[in-house]
């Protein structure tokens, strides 16, 4: 067989093999699907918020599967994440509460970190473990804008806008930010900032003053936060499921039950990739209130 035939007959069994992966990976990702939980003894659910929070449907989904089931004991919220978008915060924030309020305990484990929106999430919980050395705090927003018009008048490249309203393009990369950009974003921000101090005042044990003292953006440890009134106790994801089966009457050597499929090959290929538009996503989130760890 010569050398082009050769070459066709790869190319069109590496397609064959795309084509069969890109059928397999729709059977098993596919959206909105969750396994049959086992109903037939009580339970502990466990639900993970881990990476910068751009979106909370997944953990939201998860949250109403788990609270549909009576056999449904409580949950196990592990976070490791060091924040993310105010509205993905403040959902994940609410469906705690509603967890909590519909009598279903939320326990929350902190990994690494649990900082800014992470810290958000976790408010509402029946209670909270981080580990000495979690990294929580970061009590704050931020929003970026990037100015391009130098670059582009160097490039002779120019943007003629149409507005409505002044604002209607407050933040463009095309032109700089005026006083009047400026102390409109500015409210916004500091109306998020706002609101993210009330939910900690309502849900913490902590006073206006101490908080105020550590709210400027800063990152503390897991012992400072306990300290604080921002973490309950010290302790890892086993104290944290110990304590929620002591408390459910749920045994601690049973299995934590996801809402979650099962991982298979395929998803573990697909991690690195995610992880690496995690990044660009990121970026591309800049522009909008933040309550991220920088």
């Amino acid at each position: 067989m010569s050398k082009w035939k050769w070459f066709v007959f790869l190319v069109g069994c590496f397609l064959i093999f795309l084509g069969g992966c890109s059928a397999m990976l729709g059977q098993l990702t596919s959206i909105g699907s969750f396994p049959e939980i086992d109903k037939q003894s009580p339970y502990i659910g466990i639900v993970k918020v881990e990476g910068p929070i751009y979106s909370a449907l997944s953990v939201l989904d998860q949250f109403k599967t788990l609270n549909a089931d009576p056999k449904l004991k409580g949950v196990l919220l592990r976070i490791d994440s060091p924040g993310g978008a105010v509205g993905a915060s403040q959902e994940i924030f609410r469906g705690v509460q509603r967890l909590v309020n519909d009598s279903i305990p939320v326990v929350v484990s902190c990994g690494n970190l649990a900082a800014s929106g992470g810290l958000y999430s976790y408010l509402a919980a029946s209670k909270i473990f981080a580990n000495p050395g979690t990294l929580t705090g970061s009590i704050g927003v931020i929003t970026q804008f990037p100015e391009a018009d130098q670059l582009l008048d160097k490039m002779g490249l120019s943007f003629n806008t149409i507005k409505t309203g002044k604002h209607k393009d407050t933040g463009s990369p095309y032109r700089k930010m005026n006083n009047s950009d400026r102390k409109y974003i500015q409210a916004m921000v500091d109306e998020s900032f706002k609101q993210f101090k009330k939910h900690i005042l309502e849900n913490r044990p902590i006073s206006q003053s101490t908080l105020d003292s550590v709210a400027d953006g800063r990152v503390i440890n897991g012992e400072q936060a306990v300290t604080l009134g921002l973490i309950d106790t010290l302790g890892n994801i086993q104290d944290a499921h110990e304590y929620l089966a002591k408390i459910t009457g749920v045994a601690y050597s049973k299995k934590l039950q996801s809402a979650l499929p099962p991982k298979g090959i395929l998803d573990e290929l697909k991690e690195p990739l995610v992880k690496m538009s995690g990044w660009a996503e990121s970026q591309l989130h800049n522009s909008i209130p933040m309550y991220i760890w920088k």
